[in-house]
């Protein structure tokens, strides 16, 4: 896969190969949005196009409304997981103020026209172009012709739209258990594990650490939660309170292997598999010896019209 940063609208790509575009800011890559992606893998090799996605950085409403987004998904994962979905050419467009104010017909000439873009495909509520005015009803007539335009319909899970906003919602309940049947698989952050921190918890099996997330990122209600800690290859299973959401960090519990020292200072990997009882939580010792009898990795487990884009 190749990725093209485009840094501002007077981007040139010599000769760019006809291609299927994808476009919307697939935070956290969802079963809706991989349903699109594979989706558009299938036109795309069915007429004989190059695949493409395109998303957009940083999110639309910390540009024109100076709002924190807290995101599902760091943009280095994002671009991974494009990989293993099978994209092409992942475009990343860098949202700015002035690509704010381009009207949807500018939006159209300059990132889809200017691409080579034969066909186009994208969520039922996509919106672009100045305030969000550019619907997929207007891409077609601004298109004039030039290329196809598909809409996806909505993808829903027990009733409820498979969103990124349905899934903040259960990161800010805590329900991180449901989260797996909308995302595809269990929320993950990325950031770093210090021994700086310290806990009533902490004992000669349990040492606190401070987790310090690398991106903005959704964390979920404070409590406990039971946690799979990815440390290069290693995956240790530990208790994770959350203690403060406003100054982003995790007080992680885990019990001391022979090796712990080696935690310290390092990129991680949370996965968060479920929330705990208050019993469970205050004692983390019987917590920890009841799961390890029963625990497997979660790769062995079984398993309203939202605004768009530009328009936030």
């Amino acid at each position: 896969m190749k990725t093209v940063y485009l840094n501002d609208i007077h981007f040139f790509i010599e000769w760019p190969q006809p291609t299927l575009v994808a476009l919307g800011f697939f935070d956290g890559i969802h079963l809706g949005h991989q349903k699109l992606i594979m989706k558009s893998k299938e036109i795309a090799k069915r007429n004989g196009l190059k695949f493409a996605v395109m998303t957009f950085y940083p999110h639309p409403k910390e540009v024109i409304k100076g709002e924190k987004v807290n995101y599902l998904m760091p943009p280095q994962a994002k671009e991974e997981k494009m990989r293993q979905l099978g994209v092409d050419v992942f475009y990343v467009v860098n949202f700015t103020k002035q690509l704010s104010m381009l009207s949807s017909e500018e939006f159209v000439e300059n990132f889809i026209i200017k691409l080579n873009a034969k066909h186009v495909i994208a969520g039922f509520d996509f919106t672009y172009g100045y305030r969000g005015r550019g619907t997929m009803e207007t891409l077609i007539q601004e298109g004039k012709g030039r290329f196809e335009v598909t809409t996806f319909s909505k993808v829903s899970q027990k009733g409820e739209k498979v969103s990124s906003t349905f899934i903040r919602n259960l990161i800010s309940k805590g329900k991180v258990r449901e989260i797996k049947k909308y995302l595809g698989s269990e929320y993950e952050t990325e950031g770093v594990l210090s021994d700086t921190f310290k806990h009533e918890s902490q004992t000669p099996l349990f040492k606190c650490f401070t987790f310090s997330p690398t991106h903005s990122c959704m964390l979920p209600r404070n409590g406990g939660y039971l946690v799979e800690v990815q440390v290069a290859t290693s995956v240790i299973p530990a208790v994770a309170e959350v203690t403060s959401i406003v100054e982003e960090k995790v007080a992680i519990v885990i019990k001391l292997w022979n090796n712990y020292k080696l935690i310290n200072d390092k990129k991680v990997r949370v996965k968060w598999i479920e929330r705990l009882g208050s019993r469970e939580l205050l004692n983390c010792q019987s917590t920890y010896k009841e799961s390890s009898l029963t625990y497997k990795p979660a790769a062995a487990r079984g398993s309203g019209r939202e605004k768009g884009l530009f328009g936030i």
